[in-house]
């Protein structure tokens, strides 16, 4: 699954849509108006039926008015057709102003050229400014330089202009997506292309450089990462400490990370300590999560405070609908069904079980079910969670359904299920019980802040 921000459906071209050729040889598939407008309400429509809680960080008349502006904004524009671009925008912006983390619109990703070349930097915000954090071409600007301008642009104005399109509502969180998005965002919000005009600072000068793009493929890789789980060690006063390094939990089949986790805490089960790393975990399927944490467990866990569905005819519709029972049959729409069952899991039997010191690795990148198992393991006290506040919160919005707009054909994935994850504070993510914080010299240096803290723990008691 693509990490670029969106995590969007591929569309298909649409009756509503004409395509064309443009100059520099880039496509676009021109929407009407009338088409935008349309499905603009068709959108406030199937919000206000299917979503579960779209009302709690922006209240209704906030939204209400947003939409009446974007359409304004619409009509406003010259040309009768619009590009694909704009008429997503417009749409992602009203999906994102919900900030719930799961409503979404499909980007038309179709559209950009296989020969696209795009910003060839990872970049790393931190206190508000934003340094090259990786080099993915062959310009010479080093790393962790700071940048100042792309195009004669400032990257505070990029930034700026993107955070509107960003459906995570935590301040860490959207810097973490804004850096996930900005080659995406310089290509389609700013019709940046290869080369790039860079002002930078770099040994306390300011300088400038042109930089090339690079392809589709490097740059996802370079924004996903891997995703294999893997075990991995960390030597403590001459001691070899297990680490389950975990990127993922929607990597290959359950069934080969059952063996996987299986084979991991049958060897290891009385060592003196283990190490789980989510640190790079966008999520994935929740269970793996569990399955787990069955081994760490000692007593029967609690996995959530809360779990409602919404009834709407897309609910109806859905596969969730099989999680209710039966009971959505008789329910009306615009009621809610919670979930009451299966909200404690047993452990794995206590000759099986993990005897030593557990430590989990979070971050402002763990997101989705990596957030449900930090949640979980901290609630309950299975060991140590050492690192940053994570993406996600712990009460959000879940099980999400995609819909079609009618005119434009974009998708729109609306969430049906409120979920709540046992803690303390639902409108923030998992704090760690030891928070570390990285400063641009620690970077540099190479330091890994968290397993650093985990041998100084360790240490102490070998």
């Amino acid at each position: 699954v693509s990490l670029i921000v969106f995590t969007c459906l591929i569309l298909s071209n649409t009756s509503a849509c004409t395509r064309s050729h443009q100059a520099k040889g880039h496509y676009t598939d021109s929407i009407s108006k009338q088409a935008l407008l349309e499905d603009i309400d068709y959108f406030i429509e199937k919000i206000e039926e299917a979503h579960a809680e779209p009302y709690r960080v922006i209240s209704k008349e906030e939204f209400k008015k947003l939409a009446a502006r974007l359409k304004e904004y619409t009509l406003t524009l010259r040309e009768d057709r619009i590009s694909p671009w704009e008429s997503y925008y417009i749409l992602a912006e009203l999906a994102a102003a919900i900030q719930d983390e799961h409503t979404l619109i499909g980007a038309p990703y179709h559209l950009l050229p296989e020969t696209e070349l795009y910003f060839p930097f990872k970049i790393k915000v931190m206190e508000e400014k934003i340094y090259i954090a990786r080099n993915l071409g062959d310009t010479a600007i080093p790393e962790l330089s700071e940048l100042l301008e792309i195009n004669g642009i400032s990257v505070r104005t990029i930034r700026e202009k993107c955070i509107k399109y960003q459906n995570f509502p935590l301040p860490h969180a959207k810097a973490r997506t804004f850096e996930q998005a900005v080659n995406i965002f310089l290509t389609t919000v700013f019709d940046m292309h290869s080369p790039w005009k860079i002002k930078y600072i770099s040994d306390d000068s300011v300088k400038e450089a042109a930089a090339e793009g690079v392809s589709g493929n490097i740059l996802l890789k370079a924004l996903t990462g891997p995703a294999a789980y893997s075990e991995k060690k960390l030597t403590v006063a001459g001691k070899e400490i297990p680490v389950l390094d975990i990127p993922s939990f929607a990597y290959g089949s359950f069934e080969n990370y059952q063996q996987f986790i299986d084979d991991v805490f049958a060897r290891h089960k009385n060592k003196e300590a283990l190490i789980i790393d989510l640190r790079q975990n966008p999520g994935g399927n929740g269970v793996w999560g569990y399955y787990m944490m069955d081994y760490i467990a000692e007593f029967p866990y609690k996995t959530r405070e809360e779990f409602i569905f919404k009834v709407s005819e897309v609910f109806k519709k859905s596969g969730y609908r099989s999680k209710a029972g039966d009971s959505w049959k008789e329910a009306k729409n615009g009621t809610y069904i919670p979930i009451s069952s299966n909200n404690i899991r047993s452990p794995q039997p206590e000759a099986k079980r993990f005897t030593g010191r557990a430590f989990l690795l979070v971050s402002d990148s763990t997101n989705s079910a990596g957030v449900v198992t930090a949640a979980i393991f901290k609630y309950n006290k299975m060991g140590t969670v050492i690192g940053q506040e994570t993406k996600g919160r712990l009460k959000f919005n879940s099980d999400p359904v995609t819909v079609r707009l009618p005119r434009t054909q974009f998708s729109l994935q609306i969430p049906v299920a409120i979920y709540a994850l046992p803690g303390d504070i639902p409108d923030r993510g998992v704090i760690p019980d030891i928070i570390t914080s990285y400063s641009l010299e620690d970077i540099r240096k190479g330091l890994d802040k968290e397993m650093e803290k985990v041998k100084e723990i360790l240490s102490k008691s070998f």
